[in-house]
């Protein structure tokens, strides 16, 4: 009877059942209605966060170039991020400043990537730290330079000199420690960073030029010359300045060897390339530079499209013919019909000599220039006022039937001793620091 009574006026009931229900009903949407106004208001704070303005230092520095941080670290003011991020060696040198995603990036997982990559980088155990207020990552320095605003903040830094520092390194960062946003920064646009290097040591190696070798090849120059330097600001492309940030330096000096020299470095520093070829002796054989095929008449180097198919290199050269000559039966580069007529020393300028190695336009008295007078096409006449003569120091090699400068013998090819006798640098590229 008590079971009866309890179960008319306990939950079990038919009344109780109904309550349950209702209680249910009214939790349900209690609940529904708490998750839309907790969604909205975490939406609203999403919303508000990602306008929040923050102002980080941003500094980085390159093993092998001459960037330091602090000291060369600029203060900037962008919207989209909401933490500071600084790298530090064992030692105290700061490696690197810049704004994070602190839900992101600051994580104990990420920052123990982060200093996994430190001591794979520069061998040495560092700490990685994030903070969230205005100029926290720059310790004990005064805010002596005002803050800078930018637009286009979520996608460049904008650059401003450095009043810190003797002279105005300009580097490009964009959220440098957060790898998935650098990635897809990269695949969406072009943008490239611009880091200021010193040349001056390219023009004491030969065959060496000035400039990074991780250009993408879309952004190589399509002629042989080296990466494009404007005053001595060498171009590099944003992902390239911060996944090559540790690289070896040998990779990050302002002079690299040409494609195919061989890079001699001492105290990983670049002091010779050298030369693995020296000459070649058969048109088609694989070259360098023009001075390969020097001990042969009429050639050059240049690219060689279906070599660089077949072999996968994508800088193949290789002894060919100039233009207006072909190979003959033995070998060798003899003038096509069409140009026979013109084959004289007359020259206007250094190019006209281009077909002889280690020559160059002399001028000679006006007297002889109706002599000198050559049709060059059917329809104009060009006066050449100038003869093709070997260089100094070069012995000139003529026709024994014409009498024409066929080619300047190099009488040196290589000094192998201090104060030996030289013509150019390339004599002496095989003893180091000399010129």
């Amino acid at each position: 009877m008590s079971f009866a009574v309890e179960d008319q006026s306990g939950f079990g009931s038919a009344r109780g059942k109904m309550v349950i229900k209702r209680l249910g009903t009214t939790l349900v949407a209690t609940i529904s209605l708490w998750l839309i106004l907790n969604t909205h208001i975490q939406a609203q704070e999403l919303s508000l966060s990602s306008t929040n303005v923050l102002k980080c230092w941003q500094c980085v520095v390159f093993k092998g170039l001459p960037t330091r941080c602090p000291e060369d670290a600029v203060l900037y003011e962008l919207t989209g991020w909401n933490a500071c991020m600084t790298w530090r060696l064992a030692n105290g040198t700061t490696i690197l400043q810049n704004f994070v995603q602190q839900e992101t990036d600051c994580t104990e997982a990420s920052k123990a990537r982060w200093r996994s990559r430190i001591f794979d980088i520069w061998q040495m155990d560092g700490n990685v730290d994030c903070c969230t207020e205005d100029e926290c990552n720059n310790e004990g320095r005064l805010s002596s330079q005002l803050p800078v605003s930018n637009d286009d903040a979520n996608d460049l830094a904008n650059i401003i000199p450095n009043r810190f520092a003797n002279q105005i390194n300009k580097i490009i960062l964009q959220s440098t420690a957060n790898q998935r946003n650098l990635t897809h920064f990269m695949e969406e646009s072009q943008i490239q960073g611009i880091i200021q290097l010193s040349c001056a040591q390219c023009s004491r190696i030969p065959n060496s030029v000035c400039g990074p070798q991780f250009l993408t090849p879309s952004q190589r120059p399509n002629s042989q010359s080296s990466t494009p330097v404007i005053d001595n600001q060498v171009r590099m492309d944003f992902k390239s300045m911060v996944n090559t940030m540790g690289a070896s330096s040998s990779n990050q000096e302002a002079c690299r060897c040409l494609d195919g020299f061989i890079p001699i470095r001492r105290n990983n520093q670049l002091e010779q390339c050298h030369d693995p070829i020296v000459l070649t002796a058969v048109i088609g054989s694989r070259c360098l530079i023009s001075q390969h095929c020097s001990i042969m008449n009429h050639t050059y180097c240049r690219d060689d499209e279906e070599l660089q198919i077949a072999t996968g290199i994508s800088s193949y050269k290789t002894c060919q013919c100039i233009d207006g000559f072909q190979i003959n039966d033995k070998g060798q580069c003899e003038p096509s019909e069409e140009v026979q007529p013109l084959l004289n020393n007359s020259c206007a300028t250094d190019d006209d000599c281009f077909g002889i190695v280690n020559a160059a336009c002399r001028l000679v008295s006006m007297s002889s220039q109706i002599q000198e007078l050559v049709r060059v096409t059917q329809d104009r006449l060009q006066t050449f006022i100038g003869s093709c003569q070997c260089m100094e120091g070069y012995i000139p090699i003529t026709n024994r039937f014409t009498g024409r400068l066929e080619r300047c013998r190099d009488p040196i090819v290589r000094t192998s001793t201090v104060h030996g006798i030289c013509i150019t640098q390339s004599h002496c590229q095989s003893l180091l620091n000399t010129e």
